[in-house]
Order: structure tokens, then C-alpha cells, then sequence
């Protein structure tokens, strides 16, 4: 494979023939160190991806490539990128105290540690115990999930608060799918964590729960 293909198909963003000209290159390939490298790329391509699967398989990826190479700080990254995308973030946080610690400080796995404490109680606890407690242990010790706009509340206060979340102001019986998207896309520009350096990452996580719900409610409702 060519790096001008690769390139190539990266400008026009086809990600898809992307993935095919690196499995091609992989079969082929000996050396590890370009393995290591395409390995690499694959992880991130998939991530451009969006979805739950490529995320996962992205994830799959980057721990193939660092037991190829567990002292490569871009795979270590790639792990860290696809769990926070996973929205797994006391696993991305563990993570990066574990590279941290490995490694020494760098901003990408500061950045992470500091994305993944927004959403994270036992943030301070953890940095406290990284240099004593092994990765695998502190992933587990650390598990909490996020709360979401449906707990507590009844499905019509549910419904209410997502559509608030949102910034709308339509009755429910008059939302339509076209006008909780654009606000959705709007709102989504103005909390993405890559903007606000994870201050209000759980107001982005609140507005992709309340986007879903109102997805959920479109979807049976135009059964």
C-alpha cells in the first residue's frame, strides 16, 4: 500500500477502503515495527467511525497491538481514546494513571485523566493510589456508572427533561425528529468535551442521554 492511497482515501472519507488498504498491507507484512504502525492507524481509523462496533473492534485493535509492543505509548493512547468513546471512563482513567505511571507524565494521558475525572466521583482516590494499585485492579475497584436523565424520574418527566436538555421549546405531541436533531447538533458543538476540555463532560453526556430518548420515543411512536 501506497501512502498516497491511504491518503487518498482518507481525504475523500472513505474510511471503509481505508481499513481495507491497511488488512491488505497487514497480510503481507513482516517487520513488526510496521505492523506496530498499521496496527496503529486501523485503531484510529475505526474510531473515526463513530459506532459502538468500530469502537469496540478499535479497542480490540490497540490491545493487539500493545501485546505486540506493550511499550508503545500510541497503542496505550488508542485504548485510552476508544474507552472514553466508549464512554468506559474508569477504565480510560485507570488506564492513563497506568501509562502515567509506566511511562511518565504526556499530555495526551493527562488529558485523559482529566476528561475521564469530570465523570468520575473517585477521581482524587484513584491518583492517590496510582502508584501503589495495578492498572487491572483499579479498573475494577473503580466501575461507577454515570447517571442518566431517566433515573428517578417518571417516562413523561423523563421526556420533558430531554426535550429541556435539548434547549426545545415544542409541546411533546408537535417534536418531530428533523427539529431534535438540529438542536441536538447544535448543543452538541457547544459541549463536546475535544472544546470544552472535559469542565462540562457531564452535560455532554446528559445531552447524547436525552438525544436517545427522545430518539426511542420518535422511533415507537412512528410504528
Amino acid at each position: 500500500m501506497s501512502p498516497s492511497c491511504l491518503e487518498d482515501a482518507l481525504a475523500r472519507n472513505d474510511l471503509s477502503r481505508a481499513i481495507r488498504l491497511i488488512d491488505n498491507e497487514l497480510e503481507m507484512v513482516i517487520e513488526s515495527d510496521r505492523k506496530l504502525v498499521l496496527l496503529n492507524n486501523k485503531a484510529g481509523i475505526l474510531l473515526k467511525f463513530n459506532t459502538i462496533d468500530k469502537t469496540e473492534e478499535s479497542l480490540v485493535v490497540a490491545q493487539g497491538a500493545i501485546t505486540m509492543n506493550s511499550g508503545d505509548k500510541k497503542s496505550h493512547f488508542r485504548v485510552m481514546q476508544a474507552l472514553m468513546q466508549l464512554q468506559r471512563f474508569p477504565e480510560a482513567h485507570a488506564a492513563a494513571l497506568h501509562a502515567i505511571r509506566r511511562f511518565g507524565r504526556h499530555p495526551d494521558f493527562e488529558r485523559v485523566v482529566k476528561l475521564s475525572s469530570g465523570v468520575d466521583p473517585l477521581a482524587n482516590e484513584l491518583r492517590a493510589q496510582a502508584a501503589h494499585v495495578p492498572y487491572a485492579a483499579a479498573a475494577q475497584n473503580h466501575q461507577r456508572r454515570p447517571t442518566t436523565i431517566t433515573d428517578g424520574h417518571s417516562p413523561d418527566e423523563t421526556l420533558k427533561r430531554a426535550i429541556a436538555i435539548l434547549g426545545m421549546n415544542v409541546p411533546q405531541t408537535f417534536l418531530s425528529r428533523q427539529e431534535a436533531r438540529k438542536a441536538y447538533k447544535k448543543k452538541l458543538l457547544q459541549l463536546h468535551p475535544d472544546r470544552g476540555g472535559g469542565r462540562r463532560i457531564q452535560e455532554f453526556l446528559q445531552l447524547q442521554d436525552a438525544y436517545k430518548t427522545i430518539e426511542n420515543l420518535l422511533a415507537r411512536r412512528d410504528l
